[in-house]
């Protein structure tokens, strides 16, 4: 059965500790009160929430939370798109079998990359092509 996303859903950050380790604490909080505020679907682990620089076992750990969270109130359209297909084709799957969660695959170009392994559409000297979890203590601001 397809669940329908409609409505409003929310692209969720994914908070880290001061030290960068995912705060689980942190995410719990955030699902609960986007749920309580009345969206309708939940999407962790896209963009907006660090997906390329997470590493899987973080990312599984984002989207079981978040299904937690949810309590099934609200459907979870995890992020599982990246840079390398065998990866994203892995990580979709260990998200399905863990928890019934829909799965968008995002253009690689909207994400991004590390600078040993830019796009070809995102020169390596591009400002967006450092691999960095963006937060005002963590990465550096962009040159103007």
């Amino acid at each position: 059965m397809r669940t329908p996303f409609t409505g409003v859903g929310t692209a969720l950050v994914t908070p880290f500790t001061k030290n960068g380790d995912l705060d689980e604490a942190a995410v719990r909080r955030l699902a609960r009160r986007q749920i309580d505020a009345g969206v309708h679907f939940l999407c962790p682990c896209g963009t907006t929430g660090e997906n390329p620089t997470l590493t899987d076992a973080e990312r599984l750990r984002i989207v079981e939370i978040v299904v937690e969270e949810s309590k099934g109130t609200v459907p979870v359209l995890a992020g599982a798109g990246g840079y390398d297909t065998k990866e994203v084709i892995h990580i979709a799957a260990e998200m399905a079998r863990r928890r019934r969660v829909g799965l968008p695959l995002g253009d690689a170009v909207l994400q991004q990359a590390d600078a040993g392994r830019a796009l070809p559409a995102l020169p390596a000297h591009s400002p967006r092509a450092r691999r960095c979890r963006s937060s005002s203590t963590t990465c550096p601001a962009a040159p103007a």
